[in-house]
């Protein structure tokens, strides 16, 4: 499967429920580990990486063209920029959100 890695062979797997069994388990370990199961260290760790992850999202989104991602991420950023003393950033994160939740209203077709 590594070899040839395409969207019928992952789709494939995300079929199997061992597969799935397996995902659902390590995002438990994730709560865990967020909610200081493993220290104040871990968790500050996986909370950077969740941080990552939304920042390549984010960066996924724009590349792909993909408003609804681009939404999705946005709107959990404003947390995280409120959180860093970004409160300007947050605020017009906050906008950008309200705009983007209304964009069919106010431009329809847009999307």
């Amino acid at each position: 499967m590594t070899q040839s890695c395409n969207r019928e062979h992952l789709d494939e797997a995300l079929k199997d429920r061992s597969t799935l069994t397996l995902i659902e388990k390590y995002h438990a370990y994730e709560e865990k580990v967020l909610k200081g199961h493993l220290g104040k260290t871990a968790a500050l760790w996986m909370s950077f990486i969740n941080h990552c992850h939304l920042v390549f999202m984010l960066l996924h989104s724009v590349k792909t063209n993909n408003i609804q991602l681009f939404h999705k991420c946005n709107g959990e950023m404003a947390n995280i920029f409120f959180a860093f003393d970004g409160h300007n950033y947050s605020r017009y994160l906050t906008w950008l959100e309200v705009d983007l939740t209304n964009l069919e209203n106010t431009h329809p077709g847009a999307k």
